[in-house]
């Protein structure tokens, strides 16, 4: 058993070293970046967001969540309020038809919700905080149009409604299910733990939630099956992840 822990070790490691999640002490915490080249509105947008989801002051790692989101969605204001995203436009599809079928979507009633010969990617990834708008406009209402993601007040809103509804009834939401939301639940667990070579749900949730959060994702992930690891390690490091 001391040998399975000891190369479940050595792949924290291997991760450590492929994500740079090591010691910065060259480059930037990707937090105070995310503080510094947001733009006025974007910050007045976060803090107005904040208020209403978090009036006590009980989640302040949610703002530095949103700070996080926004950097990397949209660099916090600097590239524009950005509307459709069109990389992600081929998930409009699928979410649209998944939203009416659950009711968050009423193309029946609600003319702001109905196509109408235009194409799904409307309803696709949108505005700065990278919110999927089939999915997640029913948190502004009944029947808005997705548009109004593009709004950086109504973005970082709805952004952070979004974290206060995981925790729903108090359940206990972690910030990698946090992560979770925002890349959908299924894609996050196809990716490699680490990689070398491509998006891992180590370097996304590191993206979200800073680089600890993402150590302690890391090891408990390895310590929930730690009798595979060894097999894993062997047919994962020739090709650059585990």
């Amino acid at each position: 058993m001391d040998r399975l822990y000891t190369r479940a070790v050595l792949a924290l490691l291997a991760g450590l070293a492929a994500l740079g999640l090591a010691p910065r002490e060259c480059s930037a915490d990707p937090l105070e970046v995310a503080h510094r080249i947001a733009t006025p509105e974007y910050r007045e947008a976060i803090e107005a967001a904040m208020a209403e989801v978090d009036p006590e002051g009980e989640h302040p790692d949610w703002a530095d969540q949103l700070y996080r989101i926004c950097k990397r969605e949209s660099r916090c204001g600097q590239d524009g309020s950005p509307g459709a995203h069109a990389a992600d436009s081929w998930a409009g599809r699928r979410t649209y038809a998944r939203a009416v079928e659950r009711g968050r979507l009423d193309p029946v009633g609600c003319l702001a919700h109905r196509l109408e010969g235009r194409t799904t990617a409307r309803f696709s990834t949108r505005g700065g905080w990278g919110l999927n708008a089939a999915l997640w406009l029913w948190q502004l209402g009944p029947c808005e149009a997705p548009e109004e993601l593009d709004k950086p007040h109504v973005s970082a809103l709805v952004a952070a409604r979004m974290l206060a509804w995981c925790h729903r009834g108090r359940r206990p939401c972690t910030c990698s299910e946090h992560t979770a939301l925002w890349v959908g639940a299924g894609i996050l667990r196809a990716r490699p733990l680490v990689s070398w070579l491509r998006k891992s749900r180590v370097s996304t949730v590191a993206g979200q939630c800073g680089d600890e959060t993402a150590l302690a994702y890391l090891l408990a992930e390895v310590l929930r099956e730690p009798l595979s690891w060894p097999s894993r390690w062997a047919a994962g490091f020739s090709r650059g992840e585990l």
